[in-house]
């Protein structure tokens, strides 16, 4: 494949690990390995740190930036997370031969529409800031690198259908990739057992389901004094609310991480991975247990619901905590489930870096060779 230069820009501090930044980095070490000019540009264009105010300066000083490198034409393809560049001009990005992407690592108007669900229900209380700037002018900076860009890359169908319907851009123009699943993705080894206990995926937070997680792990805990319970994503307990002063507690080990080296041993400690958010992109943590053949117990969301649909694993409505009972009791308990284990895990082979990466270059070329082709 011919090498491309390519500038990857995130409204992150560049950090490894989970979450956008760690995505961007990991795919930016990938696209290097496969011979192409990769650079990443974070916060550290306004100082660093990720306060509302900083937020607010980045696109400004990433317009700079990518004005700057567009005169010296440096890149072919600059890649940029939602909002950072709707400060460039529709003419500054039809006149260059470089080619101006957006990419969602989860789109915010789907996010916000899901917190304001979540007030309408009482379930959450959003700040005076949240209506002055993530909830208005922020979706306003999204909506508008979205259309402006030549490429769109989206990370599940409901972005897609959003793209599409609601902004106007044009089928040609979205792309449906992913992020990059990290080092304890398992690419190989199939599972041939289905053992082990629960594995629950998510902190303290809303958006991660902790409440319903404590309300079916103490469920858990009553009813079947069997079940080994890892909670992934929390320090002690004592971060578990009720689930602190349960006389069972000590059955649940928490685990804030783990090394990538430990996830083959310790994904097969496991039988079934627990989820139940409100609200993702596209979770590669649930991506990295489904390749070591975990059943998923998950909600019926954007994202999520890409990852699960036909066989693959057990959706119930936000709602429904109820159905995500018997799912979770069907998934530990019925001897049955080893065909849709392997369904699982060979479903997450999509997801390979490595084939993320190439058609995801081979769409960067076709859109640089287009760009560049003279017009008559």
């Amino acid at each position: 494949m011919t090498s491309l230069r390519i500038a990857c820009i995130v409204h992150h501090d560049l950090e490894h690990g989970a979450g956008a930044a760690g995505s961007t980095l990991a795919m930016a070490e990938r696209l290097r390995r496969m011979g192409h000019d990769v650079h990443t540009v974070g916060l550290e264009l306004v100082g660093g740190g990720n306060s509302l105010w900083t937020q607010i300066r980045f696109p400004f000083a990433a317009a700079r930036w990518v004005r700057r490198v567009l005169r010296e034409n440096r890149y072919d393809v600059i890649e940029a997370s939602t909002g950072d560049l709707y400060l460039l001009t529709a003419r500054e990005i039809r006149r260059t031969k470089t080619v101006i992407v957006t990419r969602s690592h989860g789109l915010e108007p789907l996010a916000v529409a899901a917190r304001r669900r979540a007030r309408d229900r009482g379930e959450l209380h959003l700040r005076r800031r949240f209506a002055l700037y993530h909830g208005a002018w922020r979706l306003i900076e999204v909506r508008r690198s979205l259309c402006l860009s030549d490429l769109v890359l989206v990370i599940n169908e409901s972005e897609r259908e959003y793209v599409q319907s609601i902004l106007g851009v044009s089928d040609e123009k979205i792309i449906l990739t992913a992020p990059i699943v990290g080092a304890a993705y398992n690419g190989g080894v199939e599972r041939s057992t289905l053992t082990g206990g629960l594995l629950v995926l998510g902190g303290s937070q809303w958006r991660k389901g902790f409440d319903d997680h404590v309300t079916l792990v103490a469920r858990l805990l009553d009813e079947y004094p069997s079940v080994a319970i890892t909670w992934l994503g929390v320090e002690s307990v004592l971060e578990l609310g009720s689930l602190a002063e349960h006389s069972q507690r000590d059955r649940i080990k928490c685990l804030p991480s783990f090394l990538p080296e430990e996830a083959a041993d310790f994904y097969s400690q496991h039988r079934v991975v627990l989820m139940r958010s409100r609200f993702e992109g596209l979770p590669m943590s649930l991506v990295e247990a489904m390749s070591h053949g975990l059943l998923v117990v998950t909600t019926d969301v954007p994202g999520p619901r890409d990852l699960v649909s036909e066989g693959r694993g057990f959706m119930n409505s936000l709602d429904d905590l109820s159905g995500a009972w018997t799912s979770l009791c069907t998934a530990l308990f019925s001897p049955e489930m080893q065909a849709m284990s392997w369904e699982a895990q060979r479903s997450s082979r999509r997801y390979a870096p490595d084939r993320v990466l190439h058609l995801l270059g081979a769409n960067f070329l076709e859109a640089t060779k287009a760009k560049t082709k003279p017009t008559r």
